[in-house]
């Protein structure tokens, strides 16, 4: 059981930080009020290819406010251009969202389920139907000092073929979660001050 234990907690310590706090500069460009995200094509081993998501930002506004903000989810198109409509599902935890541009819409629901504990908050998320059916991840919100919040994304998309146009691959996510990411950045701020 020790030897379990050790062989856990020395993964769990040697995975990588996000690129965006492994990077000194980007990370002191992240202290600075940027927001750093990106969206890469990783190739596999196996058939197919991987999307992996990370990105990060701070939050001048308590991680309760942030984490409280985060699970609006009625409030989505208020906060993109590319999410057309939303709607929550309190009993299920399905988010349903309606998502448009460039040309492309499409439908998909999203399982979320909010956790918090002392030490952070978090958003996990799957989408279970609709073109990127299967991307996984979390967003994770931590305590910075002077009621600050350090919120981090993560996801992974396994696929064959990319299921939109590629567009949305090269340019079109990475502009859609760092445009949504500033505004919910923006709104949380206000909130905070208004408090």
């Amino acid at each position: 059981m020790l030897k379990l234990l050790t062989c856990l907690l020395t993964f769990a310590m040697a995975q990588e930080p996000p690129f965006w706090k492994a990077k000194e500069k980007i990370f002191e460009r992240v202290q600075n009020g940027e927001i750093a995200i990106s969206v890469r094509e990783i190739k596999t081993k196996e058939p197919g290819q991987r999307l992996h998501v990370s990105g990060g930002g701070h939050v001048a506004a308590p991680r309760a406010t942030v984490f409280k903000i985060a699970q609006r989810y009625q409030d989505l198109p208020r906060f993109s251009d590319y999410i057309k409509s939303s709607q929550f599902n309190e009993s299920t935890g399905i988010l349903a969202l309606r998502v448009a541009g460039f040309g492309y819409e499409t439908a998909m629901d999203v399982q979320v389920k909010p956790t918090s504990t002392p030490q952070a908050s978090t958003l996990e998320y799957l989408v279970k139907s609709g073109p990127m059916q299967g991307l996984t991840g979390r967003v994770t919100m931590t305590d910075l000092p002077r009621s600050k919040t350090e919120v981090g994304l993560e996801g992974e998309f396994k696929y064959t073929q990319f299921p939109l146009p590629r567009l949305f691959l090269e340019f079109g996510l990475e502009l859609a979660f760092r445009r949504l990411a500033w505004r919910l950045r923006t709104f949380a701020e206000q909130e905070s001050q208004i408090k």
